[in-house]
């Protein structure tokens, strides 16, 4: 029921103001607007419905940057939203270049066997494709940033009795370190967890790398194994070290194609599949 909670129509209303801003295009005053986003595949079918009411319908409020307030006024219809299956962004944007042209190499990703691996902060999603056909889509929310944290968490407790919340997690690894303290004696200490947060996300990426092979046999039959998500970003360097001695399989990043960081490479495929469609769109009306 997130999408009727002030927390989600807050970070909507951030999202749509800032792609809304005038920019060197000019404004989106009077414009039709589009909106195409994702999610997860497991999601995709029950949320769609609930996605598309949150987003769309008649929006007034105001967008601080800095020192400027801005008021934004539009109205969106419901109908002009489109909704994918997350990693499919992915394959969309290893597909493109910064253009929206196809890459020389996109027929490969869509004639071959590609596994988009799409780790996030709460899931971990799949969208394998062979041949041009969709075979499986998979979400499991056993896997992802936050069980990584919640690991972290469970190995400072067991190690030094300290009770971290995953809420309070941010603050430690921004600083790089708990503070043990002694009230008794009056002395605190700082304790680094480095190592354990290591510890804790080869652990999970272990797991992760687990669930792909068992519902997919080990990746035998596939050419590519792209990886995308922020967390896919953190976990890159050990999946491509766990498959290197795969010959047949080809481990590549969801963001290769641009410099953008991999956590945008989906959005980055949603954009460029409503550009391409826009373009066909307006070629034939011509």
């Amino acid at each position: 029921h997130r999408y009727s909670s002030p927390m989600f129509k807050v970070v909507a209303a951030t999202g749509l103001g800032l792609g809304m801003l005038t920019n060197q295009y000019g404004s989106s005053d009077g414009k039709t607007l589009l909106l195409q986003t994702g999610l997860p595949p497991k999601y995709l079918k029950a949320d769609k419905k609930s996605l598309k009411k949150a987003l769309a319908g008649d929006h007034d409020f105001s967008i601080t940057i800095g020192n400027v307030t801005q008021r934004m006024t539009f109205t969106l219809p419901e109908e002009n939203i489109s909704v994918m299956a997350q990693p499919l962004g992915t394959l969309l944007s290893i597909s493109t270049d910064n253009k929206g042209r196809l890459i020389k190499d996109a027929i490969k990703y869509t004639t071959s066997n590609v596994l988009i691996f799409d780790a996030g902060f709460g899931t971990l999603d799949t969208f394998d494709l062979r041949n041009r056909f969709v075979e499986n889509q998979e979400t499991s929310d056993e896997v992802g940033m936050k069980a990584v944290l919640e690991e972290t968490k469970t190995q400072i407790f067991n190690k030094y009795g300290e009770d971290v919340s995953v809420v309070a997690m941010q603050k430690v690894l921004e600083d790089g370190f708990i503070v043990m303290f002694d009230e008794e004696n009056m002395i605190s200490e700082k304790i680094e967890i480095a190592d354990i947060l290591e510890e804790a996300n080869e652990k999970i990426c272990d797991k992760a790398i687990a669930k792909v092979k068992e519902y997919t046999s080990s990746l035998r039959d596939h050419q590519y194994l792209v990886v995308t998500g922020g967390t896919g970003d953190a976990w890159f360097e050990q999946i491509k070290r766990h498959f290197s001695g795969m010959a047949t399989l080809n481990v590549v990043s969801g963001n290769q194609n641009d410099t953008l960081p991999i956590v945008y490479s989906n959005v980055r495929g949603y954009y460029m599949y409503q550009y391409n469609k826009i373009k066909a769109d307006v070629s034939k009306d011509i």
